[in-house]
């Protein structure tokens, strides 16, 4: 090769080169334009976000405030399955209640049935008690009667007895007075002997002068005895005396035994008006007790209505702080997945990571950490063009960030969420308020974090 055609080539090569620097020229230029720009932002940030630690300190403030919240939830679904446990055994518990309560009303309508029954037969007893006392009474007046009026015909019949027996020893001496007068005369005895043998009669017998003035007493009350024997043949239809004594001694056989019937009335009575005695206490023990058992069903059933009531609003306080826990959480997930987009993240490849697309509370974590990677590359990338600008070399710049971003992986962050103390129900609600504004910050945050990191990675 001659040597103009190698100054020719070296011309070519030398305005080649010249090309090369303005154009690198002209693109460092840009870059620092791009630069500044990038600072000034990144300055505005800074002083937005209060220092590069920020990003970390939010992090780890949500991260804190996620697990919170996630204890708070699981611990109100335990409390809430609790509840929904205790409401189904007291729920099972009435039914039973209710249950036996139809077997008591029952058994107490049947009680009242057996009352009323006992009742209508006591009635029954009582008047038949009733008719037998009164039947007693007015067999007892009729027996007291039928004996004042036996004692009173006894001593009526004794005397006209006595009278008549005086009167038929009357008449007999009469008789024998005749029969010794019509011998006398037959006899022939003379006026003056039967003087001497009516004065040995009247002698012998001073009573025949008295008897003859009651002789006609006692014919007259032979006649009322004679008029009362007819009036008592008349009404009885007897004409016989000793038929009619027949009837009367009869009759005083049957008024001993109706005595006797209404002895046994009485004694029966006395039997019933204990039976009814028993019958009234029996009922009035029955009722007692079929109002204590009532009144004890009624106690317990009305227990159980009101602690049913207290756990039922209980179970709404739990899920109202469960839904009030899961808007919160769904505001942090909107907040996650607005901060993920800004800051340039790959949907993509959190798709194939997780194999699911959106913020869940599953794979909330593994999205904040996806974050907290990206936005320690960006922070990286901002403080190796400083270090640039500065004069340091690119090399020694990156070893002097390394080890600035996280230590773990995006994605395999192991969440552990501790049990908290039921004690701290609490004071883990006061704080629910808190933690949902802090959330909300946060992303706020993040997203204007965002914005810048975008820019620079678009650009670069």
């Amino acid at each position: 090769m001659s040597a103009v055609e190698t100054l020719s080539k070296l011309q070519e090569q030398a305005r080649m080169y010249i090309k090369k620097i303005e154009a690198e020229k002209k693109r460092t230029k840009e870059i620092d334009g791009e630069m500044e720009k990038l600072t000034e932002e990144t300055e505005q940030q800074r002083k937005a976000l209060g220092g590069v630690r920020l990003a970390q300190q939010e992090n780890a403030k949500k991260q804190k405030q996620i697990k919170l919240l996630e204890d708070k939830l699981e611990k109100a679904r335990v409390k809430y399955n609790e509840a929904l446990s205790s409401n189904k055994h007291l729920r099972e518990k009435i039914d039973n209640l209710r249950r036996e309560r139809v077997v008591f009303d029952g058994v107490y309508t049947r009680l009242e049935k057996e009352l009323a029954e006992k009742k209508e037969e006591m009635h029954k007893i009582v008047e038949v008690s009733n008719a037998a006392y009164d039947a007693r009474e007015r067999a007892n007046q009729e027996m007291e009667a039928l004996k004042n009026q036996a004692e009173q015909e006894q001593k009526a019949f004794e005397a006209e007895w006595n009278e008549l027996g005086k009167l038929i020893e009357h008449d007999a001496k009469m008789k024998e007075y005749m029969k010794q007068r019509e011998k006398a005369l037959k006899s022939g005895v003379d006026m003056e002997d039967e003087e001497k043998l009516r004065k040995k009669i009247l002698k012998s017998n001073p009573n025949i002068a008295k008897d003859k003035a009651a002789q006609q007493a006692s014919l007259r009350k032979v006649q009322e005895f004679e008029e009362a024997f007819a009036k008592i043949q008349a009404a009885t239809g007897i004409s016989d005396i000793d038929e009619l004594v027949a009837t009367f001694i009869e009759a005083e056989d049957q008024n001993f035994s109706l005595f006797n019937y209404v002895n046994e009335l009485n004694s029966e009575v006395e039997k019933l008006e204990e039976q009814i005695a028993d019958l009234r206490k029996e009922i009035e023990k029955h009722r007692g007790q079929a109002q204590s058992t009532d009144n004890q069903k009624r106690k317990v059933l009305q227990e159980l209505e009101d602690k049913l009531a207290k756990t039922e609003a209980r179970t709404e306080q739990y899920e109202t702080r469960v839904r009030k826990a899961t808007e919160t959480i769904t505001v942090l997930k909107d907040g996650i997945q607005d901060v993920f987009e800004k800051i340039g993240c790959s949907q993509n490849g959190v798709t194939e990571m997780l194999g699911t697309t959106g913020v869940t509370e599953g794979n909330m974590m593994q999205y904040l950490g996806i974050i907290e990677q990206r936005t320690n590359e960006i922070l990286q990338i901002y403080a190796a063009i400083q270090m640039q600008q500065q004069g340091v070399p690119l090399q020694e710049s990156l070893l002097n960030i390394l080890g600035q971003g996280p230590t773990v992986s995006a994605g395999s962050v192991k969440v552990q969420v501790n049990a908290p103390n039921m004690n701290e129900d609490s004071d883990s609600m006061s704080d629910s308020d808190e933690v949902g504004g802090g959330g909300g910050g946060g992303g706020g945050g993040g997203g204007g974090g965002g914005g810048g990191g975008g820019g620079s990675w678009r650009t670069t």
